[in-house]
């Protein structure tokens, strides 16, 4: 999701001088600070990549699939920094408004895509290869890429004529359908994960300790997603990103 304006979401003091962006000088200072962070974490990560493919053994070769999906998923993450970065610049006219907003609507969706992506990869491999995660981990993937694609249609940048101003219009469908997609994806890579390792050390699924482990695992995800999606309700609810 293009990023959001904060000015919506917390309290400013009154009268304070936003820039032509939208944002008051502190909160575009601090935008700008964590997008470089973000942006230095990326490319040590693609570098990093890079120079272990590079001296990679035989044995290391079945690693290449994983890599990539990592990699897709950093040059992702960089891409959507420089919209972010585009948008806390002045935009003057809709072409570009609705260009930028598309294209960071765009790279917001491949990040968690890639990154499930990875996740699911990974669980198929440590279940030795399983028809049956085979099946649901593709199942996963396609309906998360499913509902990327329809909150793309659905969802677009506004140009507003009258206060100049960039907005984000977001489906509140298609946003709570891919979040629940993205539960599912972690709790499906986390119990394959959690099964086997048990296997391997002998743990009883019928332990209470188990249990605890997972249904814990569970009620984080859903409280943490819950509350993402509540916010964003919050603020489309009250104004157009």
């Amino acid at each position: 999701m293009p990023i959001v304006n904060p000015y919506v979401l917390t309290n400013v003091t009154a009268g304070a001088t936003l820039l032509p962006n939208g944002f008051t000088f502190q909160q575009t200072f601090i935008l700008h600070i964590v997008a470089g962070l973000t942006i230095e974490s990326s490319l040590y990560a693609l570098f990093a990549v890079f120079t272990k493919s590079c001296h990679q053994t035989p044995q290391e070769s079945r690693l290449l699939l994983a890599e990539a999906i990592i990699s897709c998923c950093n040059i992702s993450i960089l891409c959507n920094m420089i919209a972010d970065i585009m948008l806390l610049s002045p935009i003057n006219d809709s072409v570009t408004c609705l260009s930028v907003q598309l294209y960071s609507n765009f790279f917001s969706h491949t990040i968690p895509f890639t990154f499930d992506a990875f996740i699911l990869y990974r669980s198929w491999i440590i279940s030795s290869r399983d028809k049956t995660c085979f099946v649901i981990s593709m199942i996963l993937a396609v309906g998360r890429l499913f509902c990327g694609l329809l909150d793309m249609f659905k969802s677009e940048g506004q140009w507003d004529e009258a206060s100049m101003t960039c907005n984000f219009i977001q489906d509140s469908i298609s946003l709570i359908v891919y979040s629940w997609l993205d539960i599912l994806c972690d709790l499906f890579a986390t119990v394959v994960a959690v099964t086997i390792i048990a296997r391997h050390i002998g743990w009883d699924f019928a332990d209470t300790n188990y249990m605890t482990v997972m249904s814990g695992k569970f009620l984080f995800e859903i409280q943490y997603r819950l509350t993402r999606i509540q916010s964003y309700d919050h603020l489309l609810l009250r104004q157009p990103i």
